[in-house]
């Protein structure tokens, strides 16, 4: 979901950006924000697809 490499040069375990393009430590509210939104996408990914798979 945030794989993009013009914006983030580093993830976390779960696909999170840790780093944004030019090397720096994402903030804590956008990491809050960025969290919130891959929350919302896995919610709507499990309605679509089932908790199973």
């Amino acid at each position: 979901m945030f794989k993009d490499v013009t914006l983030y040069s580093a993830w976390d375990e779960q696909g999170l950006p840790t780093k944004d393009k030019d090397g720096n430590d994402i903030t804590k509210s956008m990491t809050k924000k960025l969290k919130k939104q891959w929350e919302q996408q896995k919610k709507l990914h499990e309605e679509y697809f089932g908790e199973d798979k």
